[in-house]
């Protein structure tokens, strides 16, 4: 699939669609047509993404006479296949935003999904074909399946402190942190701006990149060092070691743990993955957040530290019929694990 696959968005019968090649080209009015979904699809976000994310990012703005008009992002990645021992690789075009976050949809007002699957089309987007980032499972539309998609953990902030946090769990839960703190306890928390964020820093983010066995390429350096909006860094150290950081993103009252890097030959030792998330949770305790976002990865583990589990749905399709035929009929992309209810907390959320 190359670049001139994805640009060739075509209209259908009473319905017109403007292609924009960057960010630069936008309308005016594209930020608020995104209402409460902005954040990482603003033209400023956008525009960033474009410059330290390599995936060909290309814009659609869909206009209908009968319906409100749908806007949104379309970008080519790798989709990996595991068979055995041989690990293959698929390109994917994606609806989304053009990074590894799934939980958002990339397209808007997110009711119009049927919108955002008429900016495919089957002569020039060839191959696989995705819509993510879906909240719930809505109706049937022609040649597309829906699938359960990553889930994703958001934790509410009810506590005042750290310490009313860990008294506030189930004995089996308290233990199983007070020991990932115990691992801990020899390394320190600082946090630092997006400017003090160094090679050594990348080259964590790299190896947890490559320890996924991701084959999207990965963010460039200037992602973390040049972010558009404001951040935080909280970096765990031992001593002149750095074992790993978060990026931790405000947005009104939540907070999004958006990113992750560990020295992964270090993490059984200082429990370093953990220590990183409970560090979010109490940056986000400390600062009166209501809601922190902690992302599609590691789901069991983040259960197990208070996080609730929320559904998110993906639409695929192929543009073989037969390929189609069988992602229809069968599991595959179904991604998403089912795990038991967890009680972390002595009394339970309603």
């Amino acid at each position: 699939m190359g670049q001139s696959d994805i640009t060739a968005i075509r209209p259908w019968p009473g319905d017109r669609i403007d292609c924009f090649p960057a960010s630069e080209s936008l309308p005016g009015d594209w930020d608020t047509l995104f209402l409460g979904n902005s954040l990482f699809n603003s033209k400023k976000f956008l525009a960033h993404l474009e410059l330290t994310n390599p995936v060909s990012q290309r814009y659609f703005y869909c206009k209908s006479e009968h319906r409100t008009g749908t806007v949104g992002t379309l970008y080519l990645t790798r989709l990996p296949f595991h068979l055995g021992p041989l690990s293959l690789s698929s390109p994917v075009t994606v609806c989304g935003i053009p990074m590894i976050y799934g939980s958002q949809t990339g397209f808007a007002p997110e009711e119009n999904i049927a919108g955002a699957a008429k900016a495919f089309h089957d002569g020039e987007c060839r191959g696989f074909q995705w819509i993510v980032g879906l909240r719930q499972r809505g109706g049937d539309i022609p040649g597309w399946s829906w699938k359960r998609f990553l889930t994703t953990v958001d934790l509410n902030i009810k506590w005042n402190d750290f310490g009313q946090y860990l008294a506030s769990m189930r004995s089996d839960y308290r233990k199983q942190v007070a020991a990932s703190l115990k691992k801990g306890k020899s390394a320190e928390f600082i946090q630092h701006a997006g400017n003090e964020f160094t090679d050594e820093d990348y080259k964590l983010f790299i190896a947890v990149h490559k320890a996924a066995k991701d084959y999207s390429e990965p963010l460039l350096k200037e992602f973390f060092t040049l972010f558009p909006d404001k951040h935080h860094y909280i970096k765990m150290k031992y001593g002149d070691l750095v074992l790993g950081w978060a990026l931790l993103v405000p947005d009104g009252k939540g907070l999004y743990l958006l990113y992750i890097g560990y020295d992964v030959s270090k993490n059984h030792e200082f429990d370093t993955y953990v220590n990183l998330l409970l560090g979010a949770v109490r940056y986000a305790i400390e600062n009166k957040y209501s809601n922190l976002k902690m992302g599609q990865t590691a789901e069991l583990t983040k259960m197990r530290l208070g996080g609730t589990p929320s559904e998110r749905y993906l639409l695929v399709r192929h543009s073989n019929r037969f390929v189609n035929w069988i992602i229809s009929k069968t599991d595959i992309f179904n991604f998403r694990k089912y795990y038991p209810a967890l009680h972390v907390f002595k009394t339970r959320e309603k």
